[in-house]
C-alpha cells in the first residue's frame, strides 16, 4: 500500500514551473471566457451554440449555466494539472485563447469603430 501511495504522490508533482504557469493561464482564460460569454449573452450580442449550455441556460438561466460550465472546465483542467498532463492543458488553453480572444477583439473593434470588417 505504501508503494502505491508513493507512486501516486510522485505522479502528483505539481512543482513543475511550466505546469504551474499553464494552469494559471488556463484559469485566467476560463475566467475571461466566462465573463465575456455572460456579457455577450446578457447584451444579446452573441448566441450560445453549444446545445448542452443552451439547454442549461433554458433551465437555470445565464448566470448559473455559465458558472456551471466554467466550474466543470476548471475542474477538468485542474485534473489534467494534477496528473501532469501539462501539454494537453496547454493545448486546451491555447485553443480557448484562440477562440476567445480573436472573436472578441473583432467584435469590440466593430463596436468601437462602428464598422464591420469582412474577413
Amino acid at each position: 500500500m505504501e508503494y502505491i501511495q508513493r507512486k501516486i504522490f510522485q505522479r502528483l508533482d505539481i512543482s513543475v514551473p511550466f505546469g504551474n504557469a499553464i494552469v494559471l493561464v488556463f484559469l485566467i482564460t476560463q475566467f475571461f471566457d466566462g465573463a465575456s460569454t455572460y456579457i455577450g449573452l446578457r447584451w444579446g450580442i452573441i448566441t450560445e451554440i453549444n446545445p448542452l449550455i443552451c439547454w442549461l441556460i433554458s433551465v437555470t438561466g445565464i448566470s448559473i449555466a455559465i458558472a456551471v460550465a466554467k466550474i466543470v472546465a476548471i475542474g477538468l483542467g485542474i485534473m489534467l494539472h494534477l496528473i501532469n498532463a501539462h501539454n494537453a492543458l496547454a493545448i486546451c488553453t491555447v485553443t480557448c485563447l484562440f477562440f476567445l480572444a480573436l472573436p472578441w477583439i473583432y467584435l469590440f473593434f466593430c463596436i468601437v469603430t462602428d464598422s464591420v470588417l469582412l474577413i
